[in-house]
């Protein structure tokens, strides 16, 4: 280092002082003169815009009368599931739901929001009770919109809170503002914003719109509603002791249900004609219908007065073990005669449209015109056109009105024949199910593996295809996002399924079944498992397939350089997953293939997340699925030939 006045290089010179100048008189006056009147400015300087006097205590007001509200308005047993993510504009909402003890409400931190939402989304698909969502201002809750989505078109009940600044801080450049106002109105039962609090807001008014707000989630479509809160500053006094509040009117829950003439009308429509039978298609369920078991009993019910079988999609809430289930249609389904054979004279499909692709083509082919669709909410899951009538009413109050009427039955060879497709289909697969290396093993294994009463959580890809293929659920609550059907927040779905079944008293362990691309779509999602699962008996089962191996179902595949349609569609990520897995915290193996059953049956019990990579090669997975469908084409075209072509 050099100095001024000694040697350049020398640790030991020093830099000659230059003479300090003192300033005249007038210099300094002048100095001191622009210093205090710098002070005179600095103390002219308002307070923030959004200061209002008594803006504390209304704060405190309104955030303890909407907790309130939301903690006794839904029928539905048990505290509410809150799930909160930090910020300050959010303040008063935060303490007030704290402030409810965990008897009313349970809250959980989840510090990213998009995590948080899916997380809210688990917890309220579990229990068919709207979770909360509590985020501050600014873009913390865009985060929010893609489970706000999937909410909206699963119909699982969330209610959306949004902190906001008052109106005079927006279109003036403060910091974290946005139009918060209906942000979510397309996928929303019910959009509304609170005037910033003040000594004319009144309690009544204030826990009547907290019950609406219930009422409308929990309604008739259930789904998601919003409600925006702007908050002047002082946010929160301490000084409001709690006190008790006035309640609003309680609320029923309406089913929808059909007269008798009606009823009539419906049973004369679905009973068999020209010596053919019928098929219910169940289809994913809406959770917010929550009697599961009441489905069960009413559609086999219908099942068995019709002498029809029942096409149950992995979601459906319907138990492959049920005498009337036929398993295995999305495979036998692709053989030409076969399908032609099992064409139906009338179709009743119940929740929304099958996951399985070759199901709905085979409705298109062999029954469009005789669908009759029957939901609860009005809802109409047609995408290909092809139904007749659409019915609004209760599936389970109709389908168990229907099978108390005079219906005429299908003949019984009609549900014996699907009954030797399926047991055909069966024996064709089971020996490329027993060959390890393959994604249909994999998902064999898992299925086998749990006991009942498990939850199995599906990623929307791959996953739940091959469940429904492959691997008939038999006792088990199968959970996937099949609204949107994407692969958003798999990971923080499955966090607050798990952490609701804990909350309602299930000791049986979860599973998730998830693709590589999934997991790592949702890295956030391991984040929130550390922070709220560390009690929880969960396992993920990541099949790694280097990347998007569903989009080799795609024409494009074909159509492009094997290297363009990796880098471009497959996209195989260079991830560690289970480095990624340390750094959270979480345990994991890599497991042959071959040894996932040993390894998911010592997983399961343990408390905590504990994540199997099964790597899995593209190239022998597609090769399995190629052996697998030309065992089941060759064993299906045998049938045809005993039964002498099958017309």
């Amino acid at each position: 280092m050099g100095g001024d006045g000694g040697q350049a290089g020398t640790g030991s010179s020093r830099p000659r002082r230059r003479p300090r100048r003192r300033p005249h008189a007038r210099d300094a006056r002048g100095a001191h003169r622009g210093l205090d009147a710098g002070r005179a400015t600095m103390s002219a300087v308002p307070a923030d815009r959004d200061v209002a006097p008594g803006a504390a205590e209304a704060n405190v007001h309104v955030a303890r009368w909407i907790a309130h509200a939301l903690a006794e308005a839904s029928p539905r047993p048990g505290p509410l599931e809150v799930v909160l993510s930090p910020g300050s504009r959010n303040t008063p909402l935060v303490l007030a739901f704290d402030e409810l003890g965990a008897d009313r409400a349970r809250v959980h931190v989840v510090l990213d929001e998009r995590a948080a939402g899916f997380v809210a989304l688990g917890l309220a698909k579990a229990s068919g009770r709207a979770a909360v969502l509590c985020c501050t201002s600014g873009s913390a809750a865009g985060h929010y919109v893609p489970a706000v989505m999937e909410a909206s078109e699963s119909r699982v009940p969330l209610v959306v809170l949004t902190a906001d600044r008052p109106p005079e801080l927006h279109r003036c450049g403060a910091p974290q503002t946005v139009p918060q106002a209906g942000m979510f109105a397309p996928w929303s039962r019910l959009s509304a914003e609170l005037a910033p609090p003040d000594a004319s807001t009144t309690a009544r008014q204030t826990i009547a719109l907290g019950h609406e707000i219930v009422q409308r989630a929990e309604g008739s479509p259930p789904g998601p509603v919003h409600l925006n809160l702007p908050f002047r500053k002082p946010l929160w006094t301490d000084a409001l002791p709690a006190r008790e509040l006035p309640s609003a009117p309680a609320m029923t829950p309406a089913r929808a249900t059909l007269d008798e003439p009606a009823l009539d009308d419906l049973a004369q429509a679905i009973s068999s004609k020209d010596g053919r039978g019928g098929v219910i298609a169940v289809g994913p369920r809406a959770p917010a219908t929550g009697d599961t078991d009441g489905l069960r009993r009413s559609v086999g019910a219908l099942a068995e007065r019709l002498g029809w079988p029942i096409f149950a999609d992995p979601t459906s809430g319907i138990d492959a073990r049920h005498p009337h289930v036929v398993d295995g249609y999305d495979v036998f389904l692709r053989h030409p005669t076969i399908a032609a054979w099992l064409a139906p004279d009338r179709v009743v499909q119940i929740g929304g449209a099958p996951t399985s692709k070759t199901t709905n083509q085979w409705l298109a082919a062999h029954a469009a015109g005789r669908v009759l669709l029957l939901d609860g909410d009005g809802r109409r899951a047609d995408p290909g056109g092809i139904a007749e009538r659409l019915v609004a009413a209760d599936p389970i109050v109709t389908c168990a009105a229907l099978a108390t009427r005079e219906l005429r039955r299908a003949p019984s060879s009609w549900r014996s024949r699907f009954e030797r497709v399926a047991d055909t289909t069966r024996e064709a697969l089971a020996t490329t199910l027993d060959e390890p290396g393959w994604q249909g093993h994999v998902a064999r294994t898992v299925v086998e593996a749990l006991p009942a009463g498990s939850l199995l959580h599906l990623a929307s890809s791959m996953p739940i295809r091959e469940i429904d293929a492959f691997a008939p659920c038999r006792g088990l609550d199968v959970q996937a996002s099949r609204g949107v059907n994407g692969i958003d927040g798999t990971l923080a779905t499955f966090l607050g399924s798990m952490l609701a079944r804990t909350r309602h008293g299930a000791e049986t362990p979860g599973v998730a079944l998830i693709g590589d691309l999934a997991f790592l779509h949702d890295v956030d999602g391991l984040g929130a498992w550390a922070e709220l699962g560390d009690e929880l008996d969960a396992t993920a089962v990541v099949i790694d397939n280097r990347g998007g191996r569903i989009f080799e179902l795609l024409p494009v595949a074909h159509q492009i350089e094997p290297s363009r349609f990796e880098r471009l569609f497959a996209t195989p990520r260079p991830v560690d997953i289970g480095k990624l897995c340390a750094a959270y915290g979480h345990r994991h193996r890599r497991v042959a293939p071959a040894a996932l059953a040993a390894a998911l049956v010592n997983e399961l019990g343990r408390p905590g997340l504990g994540v199997l990579v099964v790597p899995i090669e593209p190239e022998t997975d597609r090769a399995a699925h190629d052996r697998a469908f030309a065992a089941v084409e060759g064993a299906l075209t045998g049938l045809v030939a005993e039964q002498g072509g099958a017309s």
